[in-house]
């Protein structure tokens, strides 16, 4: 077998190594949704998952109205003095239906916010939440309903964040996520982007 032959073969062989590497780690990340979260008419109930991070950071809610960058209620803390309990729950009251519940992480220790939604509403144009499905088998909610759907916080700027998606997780029930709203395409861009970016991250990890 000539040299110029092996060369060809090692080459083909890394090519086809690097590409299923490549796939392998979009397929093991969290999936970000840009999808807002939206009343049902009925009391909506937020549960504490628990959280996987070194950072402080902090949970806050907002019923309605434009998005803007105050006025939200703090729900919970996921480490640190005055750390919430893995199943610790807050009844939020009724919300109308097709209302948005807007969420806001505050990373306390890098000194950022982060915000559910379009990823327009971050410093770093990328969305910061994932959800992870399927969720909890029919956990009963405080405010009525079930948890049917867990949701987690990346916490920090990306990049060169982790992006792993488990630095505060949440279920909420009486919600729903709306699948008529339709991205603006710079959203799309932003999205492929932040999928190229894990699959980068991933793969670097695993070398």
């Amino acid at each position: 077998m000539s040299v110029a032959t092996v060369v060809r073969r090692m080459a083909s062989s890394a090519i086809i190594s690097g590409a299923l590497l490549a796939s392998s780690a979009v397929a093991n990340a969290q999936t970000p949704t840009i999808l807002p979260f939206l009343g049902l008419g009925g009391n909506v109930s937020v549960r504490y998952v628990g959280s996987n991070a070194g950072d402080r950071s902090r949970l806050f809610y907002k019923i309605g109205g434009v998005f803007n960058v105050g006025n939200y209620t703090n729900l919970f803390t996921n480490n640190g003095v005055g750390a919430s309990t893995p199943g610790s729950e807050v009844n939020i009251g009724p919300v109308a239906n097709g209302v948005e519940v807007f969420f806001r992480l505050n990373n306390v220790s890098q000194g950022f916010a982060y915000y559910s939604g379009a990823a327009s509403r971050n410093p770093d144009g990328f969305a910061h939440v994932s959800n992870s499905q399927p969720g909890p088998s029919g956990t009963a909610a405080v405010g009525g309903g079930f948890y049917t759907t867990a949701f987690n916080f990346e916490d920090r700027f990306i990049p060169p964040a982790d992006m792993d998606y488990n630095d505060l997780n949440f279920e909420i029930a009486g919600v729903s996520q709306s699948t008529s709203v339709v991205p603006e395409p710079s959203t799309y861009a932003l999205m492929l982007s932040g999928l190229l970016v894990m699959g980068i991250t991933a793969r670097r990890r695993k070398v």
